[in-house]
């Protein structure tokens, strides 16, 4: 892990390194781990801080987008108490000091800012799981296997369920997308609009689903039974057996009648010496 943290490092700054904002957050207190321009090198820190801090953290790990632009992983408190915020940022440092090595400072507190979520593509409004499905099936065929690799539907902590594209983009990012993908679906009816990153739902259907699908269906078509092969094969024997009957009878009766034409040629020829 120490080797992924410096280079971590060498893209972006860790936890003491708050943006800028210029929108106003809602009074609670975050907890800061890393700024970095880079959103993938933000992505691979969220997985190793995950890793580290347990998934009642992971739940609420976000990665945001600053002011500057820049691109955080912050753990999104409901708490509003500072005091409360800076005991959770040392629990947390030390934590991940233990796991990373060094001496870098890398969990501080952070007023919340409004931050700018990474935003997903949503068709359509919460729904059942089978409808949910129906869309899936439908978005996939007109949008391609692009848009097929990163479709999912995911379950929220209500049960409700939400056909969604995992963009992980901007705000302007998911917008553009949103507005291309609706006109594309326009002949379905099915709306394309963007929608938070919820780090609580859970993936129940995706791509690699649709192919296990397949093979089940496949699996599960009706066998014959082993009587039912054993009786196709007797039927099968018997029909050849007949076969082979009618073609001796037939040689048989060919033979016969080869013999009463030679019978009746010879005593054509008796006649003729007789007379």
């Amino acid at each position: 892990m120490r080797a992924a943290l410096a280079c971590l490092l060498a893209i972006g700054a860790l936890a003491a390194a708050g943006p800028a904002s210029a929108e106003e957050g809602d009074g609670s207190h975050d907890i800061s781990y890393l700024w970095t321009p880079d959103r993938r090198g933000a992505e691979a820190y969220r997985e190793l801080v995950a890793e580290v801090l347990g998934p009642q953290v992971a739940r609420d790990l976000q990665i945001v987008i600053g002011g500057t632009g820049n691109f955080g992983v912050v753990y999104d408190r409901a708490g509003t108490d500072p005091a409360e915020a800076q005991r959770v940022a040392n629990v947390h440092h030390e934590l991940l000091g233990k796991a990373f090595g060094g001496d870098e400072l890398l969990a501080v507190p952070l007023p919340d800012r409004g931050f700018s979520r990474l935003l997903d593509v949503r068709y359509g409004e919460g729904a059942d799981l089978g409808t949910c499905r129906q869309r899936f099936e439908e978005v996939a065929s007109i949008l391609g296997d692009d848009v097929l690799r990163r479709l999912v539907i995911l379950r929220d902590e209500t049960g409700h369920h939400q056909l969604v594209l995992q963009l992980g983009g901007t705000p302007v990012e998911a917008e553009a997308v949103s507005e291309s993908h609706s006109a594309a679906l326009a002949s379905t009816g099915i709306p394309a609009t963007p929608a938070g990153v919820d780090p609580r739902a859970v993936a129940v259907w995706d791509a690699s689903s649709v192919d296990t699908d397949a093979e089940a269906a496949w699996r599960d078509q009706p066998a014959m039974a082993p009587g039912v092969e054993a009786e196709t094969e007797a039927e099968t024997e018997t029909e050849a057996e007949s076969e082979t009957e009618s073609e001796t009878e037939s040689e048989t009766e060919a033979e016969t009648e080869a013999e009463a034409e030679a019978e009746a040629e010879s005593e054509s020829e008796t006649e003729a010496e007789a007379e």
